[in-house]
């Protein structure tokens, strides 16, 4: 009679625990619940598509970690914990959770969640996850300003790194890059990266190419969903002053041109990045 007794005292704590953690957050149903329909419209667009990611939704001080679940083809909460430090409400972003074993998730903040494009950034963020998953730690180990922010413990090089966005001849050489990809005009842009190319640091030139593999694939992505769901184009980062921004635009808009001449290199990231670095383009 007691171990009975005790068996169900622990399978009702296992019930009023679970219901406690479910009825501590925000309903967000209609939320993961459109992510997993539009996500079955778009799976085979591109091999990265293939999987669906952790999502931490940031809230009043906390994370809640929800993941998809296969079986039942649903997202479910796995988990609430405190924030590690601040994050804005606004937050959309990408990195491995320390909270749950250090997988690839996006990150995001309850202020933008009922924006209309909400699902669109999350698989914006999706696309960097995989890029975690797949070659994005090869990549990086090859680029001399990795090495060195590595040496510093310099985790945020890739968003505080001092890039010349004002340099005069920079701003001359990248406007052409980006008139060339306009106008699809192969010679104006192996011209213009040449320029770039013999004009900035090594480390710089690296940073460009980096920022544009990176983000550029993720803004390409994004905007091709866009164009599926009848949203606007994102082309953020197309006007002066040059800033970080300008190179998802940039990158973008080089995803577009190099896919015209190699077709199925999107799908080979680090050769992707090979193009993109060493100009391996037609003349």
């Amino acid at each position: 009679m007691k171990i009975k007794f005790n068996i169900l005292f622990i399978v009702t704590l296992i019930l009023f625990t679970a219901r406690s953690l479910y009825s501590q957050h925000p309903d967000y149903s209609h939320l993961f619940n459109e992510l997993v329909n539009r996500h079955q419209q778009i799976i085979n667009l591109h091999t990265f598509f293939q999987k669906l990611y952790p999502v931490a939704i940031v809230d009043n001080g906390y994370f809640f970690i929800f993941d998809y679940d296969s079986t039942q083809q649903a997202y479910s909460l796995i988990k609430k914990t405190e924030l590690p430090f601040d994050m804005p409400r606004n937050i959309a972003a990408s990195f491995p959770l320390s909270e749950y074993n250090a997988r690839a998730a996006c990150i995001i903040g309850s202020g933008i969640i009922e924006k209309d494009d909400i699902v669109i950034t999350i698989f914006h963020e999706f696309m960097h996850c995989a890029q975690m998953e797949n070659d994005e730690q090869k990549l990086k180990s090859t680029l001399n300003i990795y090495k060195r922010a590595a040496a510093k413990n310099n985790y945020m090089w890739e968003i505080t790194h001092n890039f010349p966005y004002s340099d005069t001849l920079f701003i001359t050489y990248y406007s052409s890059f980006l008139n060339g990809l306009k106008e699809n005009d192969s010679l104006k842009i192996l011209n213009a990266r040449k320029k770039l190319r013999a004009h900035l640091s090594q480390e710089n030139y690296e940073y460009m190419c980096w920022q544009e593999w990176k983000e550029g694939f993720a803004r390409y992505i994004e905007n091709v969903l866009r164009k599926i769901f009848s949203l606007s184009t994102n082309d953020t980062g197309k006007d002066l002053p040059f800033d970080r921004i300008t190179f998802y635009y940039g990158g973008d808009r080089f995803m577009r041109y190099i896919e015209q001449h190699k077709p199925d290199i999107l799908n080979h990231p680090n050769d992707l990045f090979t193009t993109i670095f060493y100009l391996d383009l037609p003349e």
